[in-house]
């Protein structure tokens, strides 16, 4: 079987702590990246973020595992994201 390397995600308050130790404070960074200081702190504080401009915030934290090079005009992909699992799981086998 074969082990992907993957990057370790940060909590809420690991993020929460790399504002402080950077002194970026979160309304800058939420304005530097278009995106309400209000939701950034939600997502800190365990906001589910599957969907829109939160998800956003959590990959740009690398608080989750995700893309941003979608646009709103795109559909996802299911049937490659079909494949690529199938071939992940033959792998795994």
């Amino acid at each position: 079987m074969k082990h992907h390397r993957t990057k370790r995600l940060l909590t809420g308050e690991e993020a929460r702590q790399t504002f402080v130790a950077s002194g970026i404070s979160i309304a800058h960074w939420a304005k530097r990246h278009g995106v309400s200081a209000k939701l950034v702190y939600e997502v800190l504080a365990g906001r589910t973020c599957r969907f829109g401009m939160s998800h956003k915030i959590a990959v740009l934290l690398h608080m989750k595992h995700g893309t941003l090079d979608a646009q709103p005009s795109q559909e996802p992909d299911f049937a490659a994201a079909a494949a690529r699992l199938a071939h992940e799981d033959r792998e795994a086998a």
